[in-house]
């Protein structure tokens, strides 16, 4: 009888505590005229944000702070001192899944707006 209690609890703490997002790609890039964010399918159904910055993020690089699945997906987006000079941090984050309306801001509460598909 406690065998598949203890079974459901533990995948019940699995699904619960997993993140749902990964980083694919981080790096530094340069900056473009057209900032926000695009939203590509890659493997199996997950989706991919990726976002492109312009100069006001010269020198900074970026730090996923939190993605919230619960209702409308929302990414937030830390920026920190410490990047090159003359480049934009760049990265590009995988999702099991997007809730619309997907919101993307800073901690500074910057939001970035969708520019198409890749």
């Amino acid at each position: 009888f406690l065998l598949p209690i203890l079974f459901f609890a533990t995948i019940g703490i699995a699904i619960f505590s997993e993140d749902g997002y990964w980083i694919i790609e981080q790096a530094s890039a340069a900056p473009v005229d057209k900032e926000g964010y695009r939203i590509s399918t890659i493997s199996e159904g997950s989706k991919a944000i990726t976002l492109q910055l312009g100069g006001k993020y010269l020198g900074k690089e970026i730090e996923v702070e939190n993605v919230s699945k619960r209702g409308a997906t929302e990414i937030i987006l830390k920026f920190v001192d410490g990047g090159d000079d003359d480049k934009v941090p760049f990265i590009k984050i995988g999702l099991n899944e997007i809730n619309e309306p997907l919101k993307v801001q800073t901690t500074d509460g910057d939001i970035f707006e969708s520019i198409g598909s890749p």
